[in-house]
């Protein structure tokens, strides 16, 4: 697989550095409870991370029924989603299939626990659980957040309507102040 990073030979380390500091269509947010801007190319990044992690493709290739392409978007929409974290004082929910990538990535704990320090500045808790109705509320408000930070999510990851696009069954994320 070719490197994602601009710079001939770097290491997937460095790679994945190099994606979040000088994306070509860097996503700049800023996380209203923990102040500090983010600011990555989602996409390159998860390339950047599949290179440093091949087993996470073909975990993600199982799981989520994709090959290499639609494992690359999938990792782009659970950093999307993990940056949005910062904007729900009482967590976001997932779709199914965001939530399916995100329990294939976050069991490559040292790559996970590196990217959610780098990234967001902090741990991003996996913490499932809620009513359907707090789930369904958590999700509406994550498409909303996801609309105005990224613009209209892909169907493919988030369901084709967006108000009766499907949540994740096992809940939500909780970002607490640690």
């Amino acid at each position: 697989m070719p490197s994602v990073s601009s710079k001939e030979g770097a290491r997937p380390a460095q790679a994945l550095r190099h994606a979040v500091r000088w994306g070509s269509s860097p996503t700049t947010i800023w996380h209203q409870r923990y102040p500090r801007r983010v600011r990555f190319d989602a996409d390159e990044a998860a390339g950047a991370l599949l290179s440093a992690k091949p087993v996470l493709l073909d975990k993600l290739r199982a799981a989520c029924g994709v090959d290499p392409g639609g494992a690359r978007e999938g990792v782009r929409e659970v950093l999307r989603f993990l940056a949005l974290t910062g904007h729900a004082p009482g967590g976001l929910t997932p779709s199914p299939r965001v939530d399916d990538a995100w329990h294939e990535l976050i069991l490559c704990t040292r790559e996970y626990a590196a990217l959610c320090q780098r990234y967001f500045g902090r741990f991003v808790h996996h913490d499932p659980g809620g009513s359907d109705d707090l789930n369904h509320r958590r999700f509406r408000e994550t498409l909303r957040l996801y609309n105005l930070h990224f613009g209209p999510p892909d169907p493919a990851w988030w369901g084709e309507v967006a108000q009766n696009a499907p949540r994740a069954d096992c809940g939500a994320c909780e970002s607490p102040i640690a």
